[in-house]
């Protein structure tokens, strides 16, 4: 069960549960079970709910510092995301997506458990949620200010295929390795470099959910 008191609260936002903690508390009591996928990273033996990655995402986290977050709240990772636009760098990427090899220059991998956080916010992807066993793999290859905000914009209007900048995979063992090497995050958290190697663990977790939470394959 989880008592959100984080400065976003994704998790806790991704299955309904409340951000006011007593009535968080309540979920403990009177909410169910229910089966959650979570990603596995091998070689440092963590573990994952909500979404892990290489390139802007984590520069954007590496960039909401404590003092940002404390000073701002959430509007720290707006400020970071805004700030590290301005630095976004093409590395080529061999990515190993089950049994299949490619190479490719982008900016960005992220591999997402969850895509929506909360009804009312906008999704990551087309049918990406932690009940089917899988984890989905969002490249973006743009490399200026411009083509990032076109990326961005078409992912808040829902337009997630026909352009050559944004492509979506599904899997269950990811390997990605750059060069040169990327900064890397988890859940949130800054992790340090690429090479990173990731599997889905089907059914992974146990979380206490409200009643009223549905999984979206229901």
């Amino acid at each position: 069960a989880q008592l959100p008191a984080g400065t976003a609260n994704l998790l806790a936002r991704a299955v309904t549960i409340p951000t006011d903690l007593e009535e968080a508390l309540d979920v403990v009591f009177t909410g169910y079970v229910a089966p959650f996928d979570v990603g596995y990273l091998p070689e440092q033996e963590r573990y994952f709910a909500l979404v892990a990655g290489c390139g802007y995402d984590a520069k954007l986290i590496a960039g909401a510092t404590r003092p940002l977050k404390n000073a701002l709240g959430f509007a720290a990772y707006v400020v970071s995301g805004l700030k590290n636009l301005f630095t976004l760098r093409k590395a080529w990427i061999e990515l190993i997506v089950d049994d299949e090899r490619r190479v490719f220059r982008a900016n960005t991998v992220m591999i997402a458990n969850v895509g929506q956080f909360g009804e009312k916010t906008p999704k990551l992807g087309d049918n990406i949620h932690p009940h089917d066993g899988k984890l989905d793999v969002i490249i973006a290859k743009a490399s200026s200010v411009r083509g990032a905000l076109n990326i961005m914009l078409r992912i808040l209007t829902g337009r997630f295929t026909g352009h050559s900048d944004l492509e979506y995979l599904s899997a269950s063992r990811i390997s990605i390795v750059t060069k040169p090497t990327m900064p890397t995050e988890i859940d949130g958290e800054v992790l340090g470099t690429t090479p990173l190697r990731i599997e889905a663990v089907p059914n992974g977790a146990r979380l206490v959910v409200p009643q009223s939470y549905r999984p979206p394959e229901e």
